[in-house]
């Protein structure tokens, strides 16, 4: 049996495709280093242009390239020099050679992403920074619960990344949530892979590649339009909700009780109390947003929107209708998150609703002119006015719970439904697109197919029987 200091360490050459694409020849020399029935890869940052003509048996061809031969061959003897008596593999000996440097190197899954975050702080928004965190934060919580070790990107270690659990992990996230922020949370975990992966690939050949790519999973198209449909409130709770928004603004909850909450006076306001809000004021908060409620379900704007200091300012327009040029007003602007204009046209209960609340919102403007904004200041915003939520909610016994996102859906639905406008429109007026409003904030209803159906028959029988009038008309002429 040979002692541990007789084993050997083994070195050669080898090419890599610098890209994907075909018509690029070019391509990059790494070094396989081979010891104690172990290897791995290691990039010497020399290149080869063309290989077929240039490269042969692990080595340059031609006299022209003696200096690149001997580069590599001194390459081979520094590795050989290393005493690999305390190493154990081939992956040690690689460290022993790069020393101090190998240790900037991240070799586990989420080194790598916290890498690729630090990239990202260049690139993205805040709120985009925000997403990455939070995905990190997931993969780090389902690590904790699954006891598992963080995951290696080495290809060759035993407890390296493998697809399966990627896959494991996707599905641990469908379960603990819905499909949408699955989708999310593994989207911007590849972005942040991908980034680390793209800086460090020609440093090391052995990186485990981003698995996290095209994992998402769409689902059935009807399925998901049923979903969006589903989050959408009967009008009906709208028209509710205008009518108990005043009772509301001295209201709490009440788990205990059989209503689910209970109305309190100035006097019992104490037990609840939770800041400095004295109790007019916290009134006074409720009333904005009960207002701000009715103004979300009249115009499909989302929460977010709130936060830029101009959203309530009133664009003038000038539209045709029929003859004669017609004076309107609408609330437009860019959308923070996806940038798509959105054209809201003012209505005469919007219109009242913007007088109550311009420059009313309990908050600060926390959207710069840029769309750039702090998630957090916004989380703060949008909590209190959650709890307003619930409580309507508990009032109003709709038990599946009021979000503003669920009265952007009632306003879709609405529109198209109610008062008959097309998609295009719909999409215009949201600040999305036609696909995106059809699958995933609108649909139509069954009465109102039949009602466009007949609409559209009607209006086909009346063409055919002023093209058959015309017909007798013509034949009448001729007979005369």
């Amino acid at each position: 049996m040979k002692k541990f200091n007789e084993y050997s360490t083994s070195i050669s050459f080898f090419l890599k495709s610098r890209s994907k694409k075909k018509d690029i020849k070019t391509k990059s020399v790494y070094a396989t280093i081979a010891y104690r029935g172990t290897s791995t890869k290691l990039s010497t940052g020399l290149i080869c242009e063309d290989p077929e003509k240039n490269w042969k048996a692990g080595a340059y061809v031609g006299r022209n390239f003696q200096d690149l031969n001997d580069k590599l061959a001194e390459l081979r003897r520094e590795i050989k020099s290393i005493n690999p008596d305390s190493c154990k593999n081939a992956e040690e000996v690689k460290r022993a050679y790069l020393g101090e440097e190998e240790e900037k190197f991240s070799m586990t899954v989420l080194n790598a992403l916290e890498f690729g975050y630090n990239q990202k702080k260049y690139e993205v928004k805040p709120s985009t920074l925000y997403n990455h965190r939070m995905a990190i934060h997931k993969l780090e919580k389902y690590l904790y619960n699954q006891r598992y070790r963080d995951w290696s990107i080495l290809r060759d270690h035993p407890n390296r990344m493998t697809k399966l659990k990627v896959i494991e992990y996707y599905n641990w996230m469908l379960d603990n949530g819905a499909r949408e922020s699955a989708n999310t949370q593994i989207g911007c975990i590849a972005a942040l892979y991908k980034q680390y992966y793209d800086i460090h690939e020609d440093q090391n050949a052995d990186l485990v590649p981003n698995l996290f790519s095209r994992m998402q999973k769409q689902g059935n198209k009807q399925d998901r339009i049923e979903a969006a449909m589903s989050r959408s409130i009967d009008w009906k709770y709208v028209e509710e909700i205008d009518k108990v928004r005043n009772k509301i603004t001295n209201c709490v909850l009440d788990k205990r009780g059989p209503l689910g909450y209970k109305e309190i006076d100035e006097n019992s306001y104490w037990k609840y109390k939770t800041n400095n809000e004295s109790f007019a004021e916290r009134k006074e908060r409720y009333r904005i947003y009960g207002i701000l409620t009715m103004f979300i379900a009249n115009t499909g704007m989302a929460f977010i929107e709130f936060g830029k200091p101009d959203v309530f300012e009133i664009t003038h327009t000038m539209s045709l209708k029929g003859n004669k040029y017609v004076k309107g007003e609408q609330l437009s602007g860019r959308r923070v998150k996806q940038g798509m204009k959105y054209r809201i046209p003012i209505s005469p209960t919007v219109k009242k609703l913007i007088k109550e609340l311009k420059g009313n919102l309990p908050w600060k403007p926390y959207v710069d002119k840029l769309r750039q904004y702090n998630p957090a200041v916004r989380a703060t915003a949008y909590w209190p006015y959650k709890q307003y939520l619930i409580i309507l909610s508990e009032v109003l016994g709709y038990e599946d719970g009021i979000r503003g996102h669920k009265l952007r859906h009632s306003f879709a639905m609405r529109m198209l439904n109610h008062y008959g406008l097309s998609i295009q429109t719909v999409a215009e007026m949201l600040g999305d697109t036609i696909k995106t409003t059809s699958e995933n904030y609108a649909s139509y209803l069954d009465q109102t197919v039949q009602e466009n159906y007949n609409e559209e028959i009607a209006r086909h029988q009346e063409k055919l029987e002023k093209l058959e009038g015309k017909n007798k008309d013509k034949k009448k002429k001729k007979k005369k």
